[in-house]
């Protein structure tokens, strides 16, 4: 175990201090579910970044998505993309010499889908859809931030009408192996909304857990509750964000 007292938590800490304290039975419950040091350490380290405001030691720059110290993905993907952002998941891949059997990516900005379009060209087998992902297929109110960090909003606040999907509705027959998201926040709505899909197939999964403090544990708690058999790994690739929780399907 590698979890830090809350009373090392100085007073100007407080909320995350307090969302500590409420949650330490959760931390050391995922603690337990983890399945190497690395992973323990990274959260150990994020959670001092985060509350202490101590420098991260324990992060693996240049390989999100693909980290070098666990087990590559399945061969040929069939991809989920979520957050495709500007398409430089895709790119990082075909980097890796990973190969594309078929892509659905999910990319709700109007300025990135707009770019995303015009530097994926060159991908077969790639749907693209326009849209934010959630627990419900339905409108919502999103903030069009430009470039990165757009994201779903309170109705009422500055931004325009979206369509949002859950995976379940739009794909009910797809059969991927691996899928990501980074959707700025909304990574457990996106969950729910796919977990038919996941359920049935058992891909693999890296979900972003920076958003939100409460994710890091949130998250994986909630796939392990699925009882689908998955092993975790915790990776942070940049300090304070782009920490990812890695998740593959026991054989």
């Amino acid at each position: 175990m590698h979890i830090i007292s809350p009373n090392a938590l100085p007073p100007q800490f407080e909320n995350a201090k307090q969302c500590y304290e409420q949650s330490l039975q959760d931390i050391t419950r995922l603690d337990a579910l983890l399945s190497d040091e690395k992973s323990r350490l990274s959260v150990m380290d994020f959670v001092r970044a985060n509350c202490l405001e101590e420098a991260v030691k324990e992060y693996s720059p240049n390989d999100l998505y693909c980290p070098a110290d666990l087990p590559p993905w399945p061969q040929p993907l069939r991809f989920i993309d979520g957050g495709a952002f500007i398409g430089d998941t895709l790119a990082d891949f075909s980097q890796h010499g990973y190969r594309f059997e078929a892509i659905v990516a999910f990319e709700p900005d109007q300025e990135n889908f707009r770019r995303f379009v015009s530097n994926t060209v060159q991908y077969e087998n790639l749907i693209r859809f326009p849209c934010a992902l959630g627990d419900k297929t339905k409108m919502l109110h999103f903030y069009t931030g430009g470039y990165a960090g757009a994201h779903i909003v309170s109705k009422g606040s500055s931004g325009s009408s979206i369509q949002c999907a859950a995976i379940d509705d739009i794909l009910p027959g797809f059969r991927p192996n691996l899928i990501k998201m980074d959707v700025e926040g909304a990574e457990p709505e996106a969950l729910m909304g796919a977990k038919n899909l996941i359920s049935r197939n058992r891909p693999h999964l890296a979900i972003c857990l920076y958003h939100q403090l409460d994710h890091l544990w949130r998250i994986p708690l909630m796939i392990h509750e699925w009882n689908l058999g998955y092993r975790f790994y915790i990776r942070q690739h940049r300090p304070l964000f782009d920490i990812v929780l890695y998740a593959y399907p026991e054989n």
